[in-house]
């Protein structure tokens, strides 16, 4: 939501930068709050991959939320900020020899595979180490039926019992937690509740065959935010109250366990802007036409948008890179009343560099401003910022008052 707060800030700031990412610590702050009070007994995870950018982490990592990883890098990024190795959790299929090195003793390793787990056991046998480690599960359910679907993601869940002779022989590794994750982006709390109703019952019986207790339930799949505008928030307060009556029912079962739940975008996107100014404007055989700067090679998803759903209107989402056709709005910051119907383009030498196709938009001029809201998460991250060998987007962080 654009405030006129946060109006007055960006066109400040636009009129020292071309293009730039605005990230508000306030927001974050206020993220942050909520869902640490909608989920008073677990602990939050934060994906570092949605968002890496330096001063978002020490945010985040200061309100005792811990570090989901999906690189070596990320490790070490959730340690330099402060992030105990016991709250790193290191998950991420094909990772390599040097990446399990490395990273044995600085976090919780999470296994992808049975060959992962053969390859912790015999490197940890090279160090004369006993690592504690995690399994992500592929599940034999999935969000809407009781079926599960191949997926380079994590261990079968059939596999997975079948080889548990063989890993309880491992003596260089003990497995201490499950980890599930089927879906990002989810804004549904009932489909969620009843997904994490079906993580605990599968940690359950994966707890009771290992005859050894759990230190943590991963319960993954990440809460979305409201990209469209027929869109609203995932009611988190609801969710809570119901993870609290299944929290209560295996009290006992998981009485030495941690339970982790996975942020999604829900911190890191709101708290974040993208601006871009528009540099010149166009009649091209009847049609209007507007060229902004830094689009494709400065906040990808509104091209990639463009780029599907010329294709297909339906076509189903590609997170990170693709959600949903209009989730990626824009505010377009001046004060005239005019209205006309404009095409978009970037000002990279490609036609695919194109953010909005014959929109009806207040009339745009040189120098006119463009806002695109939720560009907190999954953003910069994704966005060729060397294309064209342009002068890249400016990445601004505003620290929030202090009470």
């Amino acid at each position: 939501m654009l405030t006129q707060r946060l109006r007055t800030l960006l066109l400040a700031e636009a009129k020292k930068h071309e293009s730039f990412y605005f990230y508000d610590e306030q927001t974050l702050v206020e993220s942050i709050h909520h869902l640490q009070q909608a989920f008073p007994h677990e602990q939050i995870l934060y994906s570092i991959k949605c968002n890496p950018h330096r001063a978002i982490l020490k945010t985040i990592f200061s309100s005792d939320i811990d570090a989901d990883a999906a690189s070596l890098g990320e490790v070490y990024a959730a340690s330099d900020c402060g992030v105990p190795s016991d709250h790193i959790y290191y998950s991420a299929p094909g990772k390599s020899d040097y990446c399990l090195e490395k990273a044995l003793g600085q976090c919780i390793l999470i296994a992808d595979s049975l060959n992962e787990i053969r390859r912790i056991n015999a490197l940890a046998a090279t160090k004369n180490m006993k690592v504690p480690i995690g399994v992500r599960i592929n599940p034999n359910f999935s969000y809407t039926d009781k079926k599960g679907h191949g997926s380079k993601f994590g261990i079968d869940e059939d596999a997975f019992f079948s080889a548990l002779p063989e890993l309880k022989k491992l003596s260089h590794i003990l497995i201490i937690g499950v980890h599930t994750h089927l879906r990002s982006q989810e804004l549904n709390w009932n489909t969620l509740c009843s997904y994490y109703k079906n993580v605990f019952s599968l940690a359950s019986l994966i707890q009771e065959k290992l005859n050894s207790p759990l230190c943590f339930l991963n319960l993954g799949s990440g809460i979305g935010i409201p990209y469209c505008q027929d869109e609203t928030d995932c009611d988190i307060e609801s969710l809570g109250q119901e993870l609290e009556k299944l929290r209560v029912i295996y009290e006992d079962t998981f009485s030495q366990a941690r339970i982790l739940i996975e942020s999604g975008r829900y911190l890191a996107g709101p708290c974040g802007w993208y601006v871009t100014h528009i540099i010149d404007t166009k009649e091209s055989h009847g049609s209007h036409i507007a060229i902004a700067a830094n689009t494709l090679n400065g906040f990808l998803r509104p091209c990639l948008e463009h780029l599907v759903t010329s294709i297909s209107e339906t076509a189903p989402a590609r997170e990170p890179l693709f959600y949903r056709t209009g989730s990626t709005p824009f505010y377009v910051l001046n004060d005239t009343q005019e209205m006309e119907k404009v095409t978009i383009y970037g000002n990279l030498c490609t036609a695919a560099d194109i953010i909005a196709s014959d929109v009806l938009l207040p009339k745009l001029s040189p120098g006119d401003v463009l806002a695109f809201p939720h560009a907190g998460a999954y953003s910069a991250v994704l966005t060729p910022f060397q294309f064209s060998s342009q002068v890249p987007p400016e990445i601004l962080f505003l620290t929030a008052s202090k009470p």
